[in-house]
C-alpha cells in the first residue's frame, strides 16, 4: 500500500451550507482548502431544503427598503430559542450573516433571491447557476463524479471566484 502525503491549509468536513461557505471563504482569501464528504452527493441538508435561508437583516431586504429592527429579531429568536437562547452567538450570527450574503454576492459567482414576503424580505435563496462558464466541470454531474472517484475534493480560490473583470 502506498502512502499519498496531502498538504491542505484547511480541511472542511461534510459540504452543506455552513462547509461550502467554509470552503469559498478560504479559498477566496488564497488558503489551499480540502472538502471531505461521506455522502455520494454533495451538498448535505441544504440540497434538500434547496438552499433557501432565513438571513435576518440581509442585503437584499435592505435594498428593497426594508429595515428590521435588530431587537425585534432577537426577542423572536429569544421566544423560539426558550431555553437554548444564547445572546452572545444570537449577536454574532445577527452581525455575520448580513455580511455572508453581501460576501457571496461580491466576491463570488453566487447570487441570491429574494424569497420573503414583501414586507418581512428575511428569506432567500441562492440563484441558479450557469454552469456554461465551469466547461468540461460542470460535467459529469456531482452527485456521478463524486462515485466516481475516492479522496478529499479540493476547492481552489480559482474555481470558487466569480468570472469579473477588474
Amino acid at each position: 500500500m502506498s502512502e499519498t502525503s496531502l498538504d491542505y491549509d484547511l480541511v472542511v468536513v461534510g459540504s452543506g451550507a455552513a462547509g461550502l461557505s467554509a470552503a469559498v471563504t478560504a479559498a477566496y482569501h488564497g488558503l489551499k482548502v480540502c472538502i471531505v464528504e461521506k455522502d455520494e452527493v454533495m451538498g448535505g441538508a441544504t440540497a434538500w431544503s434547496g438552499g433557501w435561508m432565513w438571513v435576518p437583516r440581509n442585503t437584499l431586504a435592505q435594498r428593497a427598503g426594508i429595515h428590521e429592527d435588530i431587537d425585534t429579531v432577537r426577542t423572536y429568536l429569544r421566544h423560539e430559542l426558550g431555553d437554548r437562547y444564547d445572546a452572545a452567538r444570537i449577536d454574532a450570527f445577527l452581525e455575520a450573516a448580513p455580511q455572508m450574503v453581501s460576501f457571496f454576492e461580491t466576491h463570488t459567482a453566487l447570487q441570491f433571491a429574494d424569497c420573503g414576503a414583501p414586507s418581512t424580505n428575511t428569506m432567500c435563496m441562492p440563484v441558479r447557476a450557469k454552469t456554461r462558464a465551469l466547461g468540461e466541470a460542470r460535467r459529469p454531474t456531482i452527485a456521478s463524479r463524486a462515485t466516481q472517484r475516492s479522496g478529499p475534493t479540493p476547492v481552489s480560490p480559482r474555481s470558487m471566484r466569480a468570472p469579473t473583470t477588474p
